[in-house]
């Protein structure tokens, strides 16, 4: 009850069951030590700066580097560190990269987020083949008029990685403007152009990419902008029949692995 009337934020969570936040500021803190300027970030007095050289040319964040920044700025109890990584996750600020087949196992393991928000801006030059279709991602106020926060665009691509990661072997290739992702064997493009998303889909069988689109920009919109209404436009280029993925199957696979996902 408290909850529904704005008193507290409580999240459904295994991993947050046992934890009070009494200190909002604190949790804001965090992240802000993180997903800050370069400038800023160029100051920081920390070991790993080749880490951090990489972090704020690619937008990939090390376990090693978050928690030496964490400990520059006095957060030092390792606890409190992955809870706080744990709501970079659950916020859709930052996205755990699966490591490559070819990468060596590390002791202690060092694995690495995604932060889209520090994202470089390049252009993917994947191809998507010769059946291409289109969507147009479009949000509202409660005025009918037309509003593009960039937060649904950086939460989108989150919730994409996670999707692309757990359901096909294909590496994702997110940058600040234009993410790459694959559903299955469908390859998928998402191009941030400021004022509306473009949605590019290479592929045979479309629907059940755009069904998983529209849940996944509904969970976007549902977390973290209630207040806006959203709607897709699609266009269908000519295509021959194909035998369409289990969308089903695919969300069982990901709600078995990332229980951090669920209601």
């Amino acid at each position: 009850q408290l909850h529904r009337l704005g008193f507290i934020a409580w999240y459904n969570d295994p991993k947050l069951s046992s934890h009070v936040i009494l200190k909002p500021q604190s949790v804001i803190d965090a992240i802000a030590t993180v997903i800050t300027t370069r400038h800023r970030l160029s100051s920081s007095k920390v070991a790993c700066t080749t880490a951090l050289h990489s972090y704020m040319n690619t937008g990939i964040l090390e376990m090693r580097l978050l928690k030496a920044l964490w400990s520059n700025a006095g957060i030092k109890d390792d606890t409190q560190q992955q809870l706080f990584c744990h709501l970079l996750q659950k916020f859709d600020l930052a996205c755990e990269l699966a490591p490559l087949p070819t990468e060596p196992v590390q002791d202690p393991p060092n694995p690495k987020f995604v932060v889209p928000c520090m994202l470089p801006d390049k252009i993917s030059e994947i191809e998507l083949g010769k059946d291409q279709h289109t969507a147009r991602i479009l949000l509202f106020d409660k005025d009918q008029e037309p509003v593009f926060p960039m937060g649904v665009y950086y939460r989108l691509v989150c919730k994409c990685m996670r999707w692309c990661q757990m359901t096909s072997g294909f590496q994702p290739q997110p940058y600040h403007k234009v993410a790459v992702f694959a559903f299955g064997k469908q390859l998928l493009k998402v191009v941030n152009e400021d004022t509306r998303m473009r949605v590019v889909i290479g592929g045979q069988y479309v629907a059940p990419v755009i069904d998983l689109l529209a849940v996944l920009v509904g969970e976007v919109q549902k977390e973290g902008f209630p207040h806006l209404a959203f709607q897709i436009e699609v266009h269908v280029a000519h295509t021959t029949p194909a035998t369409p993925f289990d969308l089903r199957v695919l969300r069982q696979q990901l709600d078995a692995n990332l229980p951090i996902l669920s209601p």
